[in-house]
């Protein structure tokens, strides 16, 4: 399926090799994607239909991001395909960072993290979209209420 899929797209039609990608907190399906005669790699992600309005939005954050200089994937495609909506971004080459802190070392830890936080410094820049209450309202005290030890 995810070859007729690929094969509809002209982004993505002139695919080298593509692979399924197991790993990740979404249960999105998605897929690593080479192209041929080129060195572009991206990450297609296929979700229900049912939440495309929600993924425009994320995907116009994503879009947002980028002109914050911050290291993170860049939006490149939203569309409908079939009965799925997907996502196409580039894909970041890299390691898991749970298993990449196993082998660095305490110093090199302090320094990922330290860039990690400058990374997040950058990310408080960007201003929330007007449709999203603020923090404030959000996570005030009475959505507490019923936490005993919060009066």
């Amino acid at each position: 399926m995810i070859e007729q899929l690929l094969n509809a797209m002209p982004l993505l039609k002139d695919y080298k090799e593509f692979k399924k990608i197991n790993k990740g907190f979404s249960s999105d399906e998605k897929y690593f994607i080479s192209l041929k005669n080129s060195d572009e790699k991206y990450m297609i992600r296929f979700f229900p239909i049912s939440q495309f309005e929600d993924r425009e939005k994320e995907f116009a954050i994503l879009k947002t991001i980028e002109s914050y200089s911050i290291k993170a994937i860049k939006a490149i495609e939203i569309g409908k395909i079939q009965d799925h909506g997907y996502i196409v971004t580039t894909h970041m080459d890299g390691n898991d960072v749970e298993e990449e802190l196993l082998v660095l070392t305490e110093r090199e830890q302090y320094q990922l993290g330290f860039e990690a936080g400058q990374e997040l410094l950058n990310l408080h820049k960007i201003q929330a979209p007007k449709y999203i209450e603020s923090w404030y309202a959000r996570k005030s005290l009475t959505s507490f209420s019923g936490c005993p030890n919060i009066r």
